[in-house]
């Protein structure tokens, strides 16, 4: 049976997600690569919207409804990713949030087959992400939420990317696009939420960017 890597690998104590330092909310791998503390319900987006290809669905998740319940429910699962110890040292550390419980305060909508093709047919996890920024921009501009989020739509800047986890303004309300392949509730049953993750510097290259 493969073992899963765990917070216990790292010694890592999951109330250091409430701390304030730098110095005392970062895991370090064996190899000495450090994945830095990036919450996402602690980032400046109001929102993250997950689009899961294979469940064929988009998910709205309000982060301070999402603040609100994590210290609340032991049961939200934390996963490193990749899950299993054969496949790699982690990428990135978060937390299995069942779609039941995510209800409370977000929505799902049911993504276009173009859209859910183009997710299915890129070749890298970078390819993905630029795909379902697209894709975001596109929904904002055609009314796809309903009203929940408002033209215009624009990138952010990258200081706002890097240090605060907004991908995109739509109108006045800032936003985290993620793609989140098997997530959904048609697809495992939860979405993922990052605590933490490489250097951008480490994501770039693991993402595949050339330079």
């Amino acid at each position: 049976m493969l073992k899963e890597w765990s917070d216990e690998d790292f010694g890592y104590d999951r109330e250091r997600d409430l701390y304030t330092s730098d110095d005392y909310r970062h895991i370090q791998r064996p190899d000495k690569v450090t994945l830095y503390c990036v919450p996402e319900f602690k980032w400046g987006a109001l929102y993250t919207v997950h689009l899961c290809a294979k469940a064929k669905e988009v998910w709205t998740v309000s982060t301070s409804g999402l603040r609100s319940h994590i210290w609340n429910d032991e049961g939200w699962r934390v996963c490193y990713v990749p899950r299993e110890r054969d496949k790699g040292q982690p990428t990135a550390r978060g937390y299995l949030v069942p779609c039941s419980q995510v209800r409370n305060f977000g929505q799902r909508f049911d993504m276009p087959g173009g859209v859910q093709r183009r997710l299915l047919a890129a070749k890298t996890k970078s390819e993905a992400g630029l795909t379902a920024e697209r894709a975001f921009h596109w929904f904002v501009t055609t009314d796809f939420f309903r009203g929940l989020f408002v033209p215009p739509v624009e990138k952010s800047t990258e200081d706002e990317d890097k240090r605060r986890g907004i991908d995109f303004w739509a109108g006045d309300t800032p936003v985290q696009v993620k793609f989140d392949g098997p997530g959904g509730a048609r697809g495992t049953g939860n979405l993922f939420f990052h605590t933490h993750t490489l250097s951008v510097g480490d994501c770039e290259k693991w993402h595949g960017f050339e330079y």
